[in-house]
């Protein structure tokens, strides 16, 4: 779900201005938003007539209605004040899973709801978009959140937390060292931060995968996942071979095979040019 989430989020997030002329009015492109696939120009049309579809999209959001996803997508991109409210509220009313009484869910053995602990996926998404949105309004909730909510929700909060320019980059990896209970999730949003800049400011992407090699050295993964997007930063500053040295370092990580294979059509391609 998590993985769904994210790739909605980049889908919306993308530039598909041909498609946009296809729309004949928002409640067509309001529609399209809940066909299989969607049609994702419709997230871009709907944000380019907001004065219209606004409210439409915050009670599909709202409800979470079919599409509500790409809603939010569509919401997002306004950046209207107005939508911050009503994030807000559903964040403050989905920081965890509750019981049909309204008490928080609990978890573990012999419990009725299983040892295997569920997290709120829509509470945490409304936490992300605060962050997205940008609106200093939202720092209460997102504090609160950060303190209250579950996993998923607090890792989200932090990173709003930090797009939002209250929690640090070094809070950030303190909270990923393994001392708190969000630390993997805090770690998958370090590497998003470096991943997102990799090609538009490098040298803070390379700051933040060295910093992750450096504090995260016992986690494999994130080892891995480090010297693979190291890759693609020295190739946007065109060192050839700093990238090359990045592709050997990412084959010594065998247990990761989709990285290993990538890193070594990289590796076959830079080292075949002049």
């Amino acid at each position: 779900m998590r993985i769904f989430v994210g790739l909605a989020i980049l889908f919306c997030s993308a530039s598909f201005v041909a498609a946009q002329s296809k729309f004949a009015d928002v409640p067509e492109a309001i529609a399209a938003l809940s066909h299989d696939p969607v049609d994702h120009g419709a997230v871009n049309y709907l944000a380019d007539h907001s004065a219209e579809s606004l409210p439409l999209l915050m009670q599909i959001v709202e409800k979470q209605q079919s599409g509500w996803i790409y809603a939010s997508g569509a919401l997002i991109r306004t950046k209207d004040p107005s939508i911050v409210p009503l994030y807000v509220r559903l964040l403050e009313d989905n920081m965890y899973l509750k019981e049909a009484d309204g008490s928080r869910k609990t978890f573990g053995f012999g419990n009725p709801n299983g040892c295997y602990v569920q997290t709120s996926l829509f509470g945490s998404e409304m936490a992300r978009s605060l962050g997205e949105i940008g609106d200093k309004q939202a720092i209460p909730a997102l504090w609160d959140a950060a303190r209250n909510g579950d996993n998923e929700v607090k890792a989200s909060a932090y990173g709003a937390l930090y797009r939002l320019g209250t929690v640090s980059l070094d809070e950030l990896f303190e909270l990923g060292k393994g001392r708190t209970p969000v630390w993997f999730e805090i770690r998958e949003f370090i590497e998003r931060l470096g991943w997102e800049k990799k090609n538009s400011d490098p040298h803070f992407a390379l700051t933040v995968f060295d910093r992750m090699i450096t504090e995260f050295p016992d986690d494999r993964n994130k080892l891995a996942a480090a010297h693979f997007w190291k890759i693609s930063c020295y190739e946007a500053l065109h060192q050839r071979e700093d990238a090359i040295r990045e592709c050997n370092e990412v084959l010594k990580f065998p247990e990761f095979n989709s990285l290993v294979s990538q890193a070594q059509s990289r590796l076959a391609r830079l080292t075949d040019g002049p």
